[in-house]
C-alpha cells in the first residue's frame, strides 16, 4: 500500500509541477545573467537559506516584469534532490519574494525505483487573492 502511495504521490507532483508553469513562461538555460538577473539571484540566495549552493537551471521574466529562478540542489544526503522554483516581484528597486516553490525527492533505500516526493509552496498573497487567481 505504501509503495502505490509513493508511486501516485510521485506522478501528481510531477502533473503538479507541469501545471505550475504558465504558458506565458519561456526558460532558458542560465549561462550569462544579466546585473538584473546576478541581483535576483543574490536576493534570492540571502533571503533562503535553504537554497545554499544550488546550482542555478533555468531564469526567466514573467508578465508584470517579475523574476523566477530555478535551482537545483543534488548534495543531499541519501540521494536526496531539491529543486527550488523562486519568484520575486517585478520592482528590483524593492524586492520581494513572491512565490517560493520546493520539490524534495528522496529515493526509498529499500527499493531504488521508488522516491518520497514531497512539494511545499509558500505565496505573499493572502489565502483569498491566491484563490481567486487560482480558480477565476
Amino acid at each position: 500500500m505504501y509503495k502505490i502511495l509513493t508511486t501516485a504521490s510521485l506522478i501528481l507532483a510531477s502533473f503538479s509541477i507541469r501545471f505550475e508553469q504558465s504558458h506565458e513562461q519561456t526558460w532558458n538555460a542560465a549561462t550569462n545573467l544579466t546585473s538584473d538577473q546576478q541581483a535576483w539571484d543574490k536576493y534570492f540566495r540571502d533571503s533562503i537559506g535553504a537554497i545554499g549552493d544550488s546550482a542555478i537551471k533555468e531564469i526567466t521574466t514573467l508578465t508584470g516584469g517579475k523574476t523566477a529562478i530555478r535551482y537545483l540542489d543534488t548534495t543531499g544526503k541519501d540521494g536526496e534532490v531539491d529543486t527550488w522554483e523562486v519568484t520575486g516581484n517585478g520592482d528590483i528597486n524593492n524586492k520581494q519574494v513572491d512565490k517560493v516553490l520546493q520539490v524534495k525527492t528522496l529515493p526509498d533505500p529499500n527499493n531504488k525505483n521508488l522516491s518520497t516526493v514531497t512539494k511545499t509552496t509558500f505565496q505573499r498573497s493572502n489565502l483569498i487573492d491566491v484563490s481567486k487567481a487560482a480558480y477565476a
